[in-house]
């Protein structure tokens, strides 16, 4: 199959050198590519000799790639959600606060986590290296 014009492909050459581009031309004797990042132009001599690869992209489908934003109903409804909470300390709080009450928390877990580790004696100390590596004479 040969490239047509105004598709994505990766070309990789038998020497492994990769490059990708946009189809101008592709002929049997040259292919033309136009660069992604600027607007140069990329021969490609002999085509047929010297890639081992050529790789068509598909195109990209512009629904797909758009993120979805989330409508304004669905976000007045998570805050709802939110609100509804049984605690009256919590309902006053700012974003802010509550933000920095979830860093403290996660916190106190991980310092509770490694407190348990060392205290449990998984986390034995070794020693490593000879004992005696000292006392050894070198022999001229």
């Amino acid at each position: 199959m040969i490239p047509q014009p105004d598709q994505h492909v990766k070309c990789i050459f038998q020497n492994s050198t990769i490059i990708e581009g946009i189809v101008q031309s592709w002929d049997k004797d040259r292919a033309v590519l136009l660069s992604l990042s600027d607007d140069s132009l990329m021969v490609i001599w002999h085509p047929e000799e010297d890639l081992m690869l050529v790789k068509i992209m598909p195109p990209k489908n512009e629904k797909e790639t758009a993120p979805v934003a989330p409508s304004r109903e669905a976000i007045m409804t998570k805050l709802e959600e939110v609100r509804k909470t049984d605690d009256p300390q919590l309902q006053h709080k700012s974003l802010q606060d509550l933000r920095g009450m979830v860093v403290d928390q996660e916190k106190k877990i991980i310092a509770s986590k490694i407190v348990e580790h060392y205290h449990s004696g998984t986390a034995k100390r070794t020693k490593y290296g000879y004992p005696g590596f000292l006392s050894i004479k070198s022999t001229k």
